[in-house]
């Protein structure tokens, strides 16, 4: 929850300071891109696994984001963000730790996250600023890898899938312009969704739904065209 405090402290500190500086912003008509990197970290707030019990854990992961956004006025923007990053897939603490352990590396799996935001900013004109905004994220996992987890030569599962997800997306987020059209940027967004892995194994289906909601804290360099 700190990527949060955070967020909301530069949005707080730089709101008064913002309409204070004079400097270069945006307006209408603006197309602002922003290479960044992206520390995705799901935050698992709850989860189950049907038939073994136990919880589902899956990994955090950070990698380069590329986003664009559009400005329809001064104040208003729409952002289109893409990345992908890779996290491992586990199912903990379940019925079968005798057997397996206590964490059973289910898969690992590439997600592509799309998210579409409307994003409102306080001081468009000025050298800082402060944004906050809300959309919405889709959730594509791909080239998931399973990990045939095996018992005594046995192999008990034998394929994982995960499932597509759809869900709102919350933004805050800080503009400060470095020089003419050039901004640094940090950016926060908390993502609320729920995915569903099937594993196969060799009793059957087995079903780990999963309350991932990531969060997403960004910090790039971005263009004004």
């Amino acid at each position: 929850m700190y990527r949060i405090y955070l967020a909301a402290t530069f949005l707080l500190a730089t709101t008064s300071l913002a309409g204070a500086q004079s400097a270069p912003g945006f307006a209408a008509g603006n197309v602002v891109v922003r290479a960044a990197f992206a520390d995705i970290t799901p935050l698992n707030g709850s989860s189950h696994v049907d038939g073994i019990g136990g919880t589902v854990g899956v990994t955090s992961g950070v990698q380069p984001e590329l986003d664009i956004s559009y400005f329809l006025t001064d104040h208003l923007a729409v952002q289109l963000i893409a990345t992908a990053t890779r996290h491992e897939i586990s199912a903990n603490n379940t019925a079968l730790t005798s057997l397996l352990g206590s964490k059973i590396d289910l898969a690992s799996t590439y997600v592509l996250p799309p998210a579409i935001v409307a994003q409102y900013h306080v001081a468009p004109h000025s050298a800082l600023d402060p944004y906050v905004g809300a959309g919405v994220d889709f959730l594509f996992p791909f080239d998931t890898q399973d990990n045939k987890v095996a018992l005594g030569g046995a192999q008990v599962v034998q394929k994982v899938g995960v499932s597509n997800a759809i869900g709102p997306t919350f933004n805050l987020g800080l503009n400060y312009n470095i020089s003419g059209p050039w901004f640094l940027n940090v950016d926060y967004k908390q993502i609320v969704d729920q995915v569903t892995a099937r594993v196969h194994t060799v009793l059957g289906l087995v079903k780990a739904r999963d309350q991932l909601d990531p969060s997403v804290f960004s910090v790039g360099i971005a263009y004004r065209f």
